[in-house]
């Protein structure tokens, strides 16, 4: 899924903030026991507005 940080009523593309955005995903992850991605922490493409359920444990499935 995607998110997008709002500063006032602006939206912001600062890769600071989805740097804190990324930090609460992360620790709510931990708590639940729901592991999940930051496009922020992939090595070629930096994608900070996403974020995914880990293709390994939660694979795709045909509808």
């Amino acid at each position: 899924m995607d998110v997008v940080a709002y500063v006032g009523s602006d939206i912001s593309w600062n890769m600071p903030l989805y740097q804190q955005i990324a930090q609460a995903f992360k620790q709510a992850s931990a708590e639940l026991s729901i592991p999940v991605e930051w496009g922020g922490d992939w090595k070629t493409l930096k994608d900070g507005p996403h974020f995914q359920l880990p293709f390994a444990q939660y694979p795709a499935t045909a509808a």
